[in-house]
């Protein structure tokens, strides 16, 4: 199912045991949690999209490169848990508030999330994710 948000949307958004979740969305202040769990991510591009409450995805296989650009601003916990990503995964230029939590996660194709140190679109963070097994690499440099 494809979901695009133009809107704030004002109730907490769920998405269970979607095999074909397709999320595209840009500059959308979310400010209830979205809980993502137990789906196939086909396409996820979020742009200036601000989990102010918080998202939870657990038990999710991402199958697309994902680009999360000048988001983040989360005042609750950002947690990915029993997750796969197959294809690279670009954030820049996020900035993350309140916890980064990745828990038995694999990145496939690796990560920019702790990379592009020292250029304009370095991910921030208030407080260093916490990393409990996780495999792949977390430190690419993708900034040109």
């Amino acid at each position: 199912m494809i979901y695009q948000y133009k809107n704030d949307p004002c109730k907490k958004l769920v998405f269970s045991e979607d095999r074909d979740l397709q999320l595209k969305i840009s500059m959308v202040h979310f400010t209830e949690e979205i809980e993502i769990r137990d789906c196939i991510v086909r396409d996820f591009e979020v742009f200036g999209v601000y989990c102010i409450r918080g998202l939870s995805v657990r038990n999710t296989t991402f199958d697309c490169e994902i680009i999360w650009q000048s988001g983040g601003h989360n005042t609750r916990p950002i947690v990915f848990e029993n997750c796969v990503f197959k294809r690279f995964v670009d954030f820049e230029d996020c900035d993350f508030e309140d916890e980064f939590i990745l828990r038995n996660v694999t990145f496939i194709e690796g990560t920019n999330l702790l990379g592009n140190k020292g250029t304009p679109v370095e991910v921030s963070f208030s407080r260093f994710p916490l990393l409990d097994n996780v495999n792949g690499t977390l430190t690419i440099d993708s900034f040109k």
